[in-house]
């Protein structure tokens, strides 16, 4: 619950008092998503209403944790009663000087800051007149994984507000609405959306897929395609033209590793107490999830920890068909009472 995408008020100190901030009710979501081959650029449109009958301070968290991929977050702005606000970088004691300045004269200001070791970003947004409206949008890139022969297309949960209110009359297109845009390097093969019912348009390299409804059921889970297309494997380059020049490209290239005969692996993780210096488990994780997905079809595997002791993943010899939940295990491991592994 504390780490989602969502505006919240800003309570007013309590002496001796555990303070939990109060969740503004999400009135409308638009969510759009442009795929080019394995990369995807995602606008979130959050829409709110403050229906008290007094000013109150707000803040909006987006999360970076909980995300299936790193991302990178390039844009932010805020639209409060029509005056628009747009992120812009600053030294941070300028811009908190120039928001709390705002505030104290009675305005609506933004503020837009990294908080909690890198793990969210935390926006300012101030005061929020009687019966005004908010709209918040963020955009953001990620690369895409792959895995057993089609691109994961992954909205998590947390992007999704748990406090909605989709009935309102007051709200034009109130709902939840969801576009996907997507260009292949070659004709789409096949489309599945395990999480929720949508309606597809289909174009050879090209697709649309849309979601609308005012069931808020649908934000309880992530959103997630799975996307097939001819020539997924081929190495291929994508060209960004200005001006009718080429100014970047993106190469994509799957190597391929093949053997004439099974073997084991097995991958020695140390976990003792020096682990915890630098950030050096995370480190660890990161390679390792690297490592198992370049494992040779049909190998065996297995990952032995040490410290003051050892442990053993798996008891038993596992194979490739247990690769995509060992990632997730992986995923889930921390550094426990002095470098102990204890799986969550």
């Amino acid at each position: 619950e504390s780490n989602m995408c969502r505006l919240y008020r800003r309570p007013k100190p309590q002496p001796n008092t555990r303070i939990i901030p109060e969740v503004i009710p999400l009135v409308r979501m638009n969510l759009r998503v442009e795929v080019i081959d394995v990369i995807q650029k995602v606008t979130i449109e959050q829409f709110y209403v403050n229906d008290d009958t007094d000013p109150i301070e707000t803040y909006f968290e987006f999360p970076l944790s909980g995300q299936r991929n790193k991302i990178s977050l390039f844009h932010f702005e805020a639209e409060v009663d029509g005056k628009l606000m747009v992120g812009e970088v600053k030294d941070k004691t300028e811009a908190r000087d120039d928001y709390n300045d705002a505030v104290s004269q009675g305005d609506t200001a933004l503020l837009v800051e990294q908080v909690d070791a890198a793990e969210k970003f935390k926006a300012q947004i101030g005061n929020l007149a009687p019966n005004s409206t908010c709209r918040i949008k963020v955009m953001y890139l990620s690369q895409l994984e792959i895995r057993r022969g089609k691109i994961i297309v992954n909205i998590p949960k947390e992007m999704f507000p748990a406090a909605a209110v989709f009935d309102r009359d007051d709200v034009p297109d109130s709902g939840l609405h969801v576009d996907v845009v997507l260009s292949m390097p070659s004709n789409i093969n096949s489309i599945e959306c395990p999480t929720h019912p949508i309606k597809m348009d289909l174009d050879g390299p090209n697709a649309t897929v849309h979601l609308s409804a005012n069931d808020t059921d649908l934000l309880k889970s992530e959103f997630r395609l799975l996307v097939c297309h001819r020539n997924l494997e081929e190495p291929r380059a994508w060209l960004e033209f200005e001006n009718d020049t080429p100014s970047a490209a993106m190469i994509c290239a799957f190597p391929k590793f093949e053997t004439k005969r099974s073997s084991e692996i097995i991958f020695v993780v140390d976990r003792s107490g020096s682990m915890r210096r630098e950030s050096r488990m995370v480190s660890a994780k990161k390679a390792m999830q690297l490592f198992l997905r370049g494992v040779p079809t049909g190998s065996y595997f297995n990952i032995v920890s040490f410290g003051t002791k050892h442990l053993k993943l798996w008891e038993f010899r596992s194979n490739d068909q247990t690769l995509l939940d060992t990632t997730h295990v992986q995923g889930r491991v921390r550094v426990y009472n002095y470098g102990v592994l204890e799986h969550v």
